[in-house]
C-alpha cells in the first residue's frame, strides 16, 4: 500500500488530470440521470367516460361500453382494458405499458374512438371530444 501511495504522489500532475477527467465523466452522467422527485409508480392510464342518464346499466354496457372496448383494443402498447357499467354511466380504462407515451397514448384512444366503427355502433348523442 505504501509502494502504490508513494507512486501517487510522485505522478502527482498525471493523477490531477486522471481525477478531473473523471469527476468530468461523472458529473456528466449524474446530469443525465433520469431522476424525478416523486416517481408515479402507476403506469399511463386513459379513460374513456360516456354518460346518458336516462338508460340503465344493461343499455349502457350493450350499447356503449362493449362497442367502445371493441374500438379500442387495437391501439398500441395496451396492457389491458377495466370497464365499469352503472345506471347512465360508461367508464372505460386504459392501461399502457411503462415505456409508452401519455400524450401519445391518449390521442391514439381519441383517434380510435373517432374511428368509423365507433361511428357506426355508438348512438348519434355520443361523440368523443376533448377533454
Amino acid at each position: 500500500m505504501r509502494k502504490f501511495i508513494a507512486s501517487l504522489l510522485r505522478y502527482r500532475p498525471l493523477m490531477v488530470v486522471v481525477l478531473l477527467a473523471w469527476d468530468r465523466g461523472r458529473n456528466r452522467d449524474f446530469l443525465q440521470l433520469d431522476i424525478e422527485a416523486y416517481p408515479d409508480p402507476s403506469p399511463p392510464l386513459v379513460e374513456v367516460i360516456t354518460q346518458n342518464p336516462s338508460w340503465s346499466a344493461e343499455e349502457m354496457e350493450r350499447q356503449v361500453t362493449v362497442p367502445v372496448e371493441t374500438v379500442l383494443f387495437g391501439i398500441p402498447h395496451l396492457q389491458y382494458v377495466r370497464s365499469i357499467t352503472i345506471f347512465g354511466l360508461s367508464d372505460v380504462k386504459l392501461y399502457f405499458d411503462y415505456d409508452s407515451n401519455y400524450l401519445w397514448d391518449r390521442q391514439e384512444a381519441l383517434n380510435a374512438c373517432n374511428r368509423s366503427l365507433c361511428r357506426q355502433t355508438c348512438p348519434r348523442s355520443f361523440r368523443p371530444g376533448r377533454p
